[in-house]
């Protein structure tokens, strides 16, 4: 397997650890808004604002969880072709 499919395999993994972290975070966040709800007093018009603005610092956030399994697991593994990215990856 030459270095372009190994980079974009590798890729690949770390996009679907972007977009889980993501997932789980949005689901997190929909999840307090249930428990608390009785706190909001029957407003809800600034709940999609909120899991807008939610979304926005989750993705800052799985980026940067994204961004290091990037750096770690995925960039040593175009020059090492023995990298043990995948185990990098799982912890």
């Amino acid at each position: 397997m030459n270095s372009y499919a190994r980079f974009f395999e590798n890729l690949q993994q770390d996009l679907k650890a972007f977009i889980y972290w993501c997932l789980v975070f949005t689901v997190f966040r929909i999840a307090f808004i249930a428990i608390y709800n009785g706190q909001l007093n029957g407003e809800y018009g600034d709940v999609p604002m909120a899991l807008l603005l939610g979304l926005r610092l989750s993705l800052k956030t799985a980026g940067m969880i994204a961004l290091i399994s990037f750096v770690f697991a995925t960039l040593p593994k175009l020059i090492v072709k023995n990298w043990p990215a995948d185990k990098l990856r799982f912890c």
